[in-house]
């Protein structure tokens, strides 16, 4: 009796190892299978855009543009469950992995005020996810009006501008120009980004 019993727990404790192991393997091999979580999945695309060339960007965003389109919309509809003063946490942290306070570097390489044929310009070079998803974009805007006063007491010509950029994807650094005239946004882009003319 007593072997049967050793024998019998020997098999037992078989049976619960064999089944223990293809649980775990059916739970590593689910898992393998389930789409990413939506925030991993925006992670994911911010990095592909990101990893783009300056080279390569036009072609990149000639190619993908629906694909571009749908990330933004996905992003802005993610955001939209998010509180607005956690906004810009959250799009830094789609980015780059971490949490830290936003500043304008965050969404561009690099931004200047100066003086430039003729007009008192303000120079941005855009990153990637601030060039092409409109979330980012506005977030580097805020961040741009919380340094410069001109942005912040703008009249709307600025960001008809600053806008103008985003939407016609037109040049790699942005130049928006204190002193043009305030159009409609239309106009704006009718004229490139550049009402009054002039624009370089």
């Amino acid at each position: 009796m007593k072997k049967i019993k050793k024998v019998f727990s020997l098999l037992l404790v078989v049976i619960m190892a064999i089944t223990s192991t293809s649980t775990a393997f059916a739970i590593s091999d689910s898992s393998e299978n389930e789409p990413l979580s939506e925030h991993d999945q925006l992670q994911a695309d911010i990095a592909v855009i990101e990893s783009v060339g300056l080279d390569n960007l036009q072609e990149f965003y000639n190619q993908n543009k629906d694909w571009i389109e749908d990330v933004n919309n996905r992003l802005e509809a993610y955001l939209a469950n998010i509180p607005v003063d956690q906004r810009d946490a959250v799009l830094k942290e789609l980015r780059d992995g971490e949490f830290s306070a936003r500043a304008a570097s965050d969404y561009f390489t690099s931004y200047t005020y100066h003086y430039r044929s003729g007009w008192w310009t303000y120079s941005m070079t855009p990153k990637l996810s601030t060039r092409l998803l409109r979330p980012y974009a506005q977030a580097g805007w805020d961040e741009l009006a919380a340094i410069y006063s001109g942005i912040r007491n703008d009249n709307g010509s600025l960001s008809n501008q600053y806008w103008c950029h985003f939407d016609l994807f037109v040049e790699a650094d942005w130049d928006i120009e204190e002193g043009r005239p305030l159009v409609s946004y239309a106009d704006t882009l009718l004229a490139l980004c550049n009402p009054g003319g002039g624009g370089d």
